[in-house]
């Protein structure tokens, strides 16, 4: 004889409702969510993974803004032969002794040349004497701006680095 189940007087199957208990204890129930949390959690699964897109997309070529380029300048002073660090005093100075910072000073050089060409703008403390050698220097190299460093490895026969 089979009983119906909404009248609470046991299982069109023949079982109880205590007998199912009883069978599926430590297993994750089964049951129907409110239209409410199925949207809740549409949601959230959406945002995670629209979050987790963004942070997988590259970033445009100004991850190093003149702060990276100046620090990576410090290190890469920092590691410098004394030859090398004679020379470039030379070169930056004058001089034969490569003062602090020296190359943080100079290592956004190529940036802002590019984009005085680009924008006519003008990196601060420049001089007149310094928007006159930039004007010079991308007259003489009109294709400044597609310029960048290429991205392989250094020649270790090359490297000046202790």
């Amino acid at each position: 004889m089979l009983r119906s189940v909404e009248s609470g007087e046991g299982r069109a199957d023949g079982g109880s409702e205590s007998s199912d208990k009883i069978r599926n204890r430590g297993r994750f129930p089964c049951r129907l969510l409110p239209h409410s949390d199925i949207v809740a959690r549409t949601v959230m699964t959406r945002l995670l993974a629209s979050l987790f897109v963004l942070l997988l997309t590259p970033v445009h070529a100004l991850a190093w803004s003149s702060q990276g380029h100046q620090a990576i300048a410090e290190a890469a002073q920092a590691r410098l032969t004394p030859a090398a660090q004679a020379a470039l005093a030379q070169i930056l100075q004058g001089t034969n002794v490569l003062a602090p910072g020296a190359l943080a000073g100079v290592a956004t050089w190529p940036d802002d040349i590019r984009a005085r060409a680009a924008y006519g703008t003008v990196a601060p403390g420049w001089s007149q004497a310094d928007k006159d050698e930039a004007d010079r220097f991308n007259n003489d190299h009109p294709t400044n701006a597609s310029w960048h460093f290429r991205q392989s490895a250094p020649r270790r026969d090359r490297l000046t680095c202790a």
